[in-house]
């Protein structure tokens, strides 16, 4: 069963397993985000595993 939740490298092909975790923010920082009017939408990662929040543009009716 696919989770929704993981995301893997586009070209990766072989045995993969878990077991490491580290403590990060993300989830206090995607609430603040979501306390300020911003709707958090996805996430990107880069080459160097930079983490980026894609948030969604308002419609124009949402404005104000």
């Amino acid at each position: 069963m696919k989770n929704k939740n993981v995301f893997w490298i586009d070209d990766f092909n072989g045995k993969a397993r878990g077991g490491y975790y580290i403590r990060n923010d993300l989830f206090k920082f995607l609430k603040k985000l979501r306390y300020s009017g911003e709707e958090p939408v996805g996430l990107k990662v880069d080459d160097n595993w930079n983490l980026e929040v894609i948030v969604k543009v308002p419609d124009s009716s949402e404005l104000n």
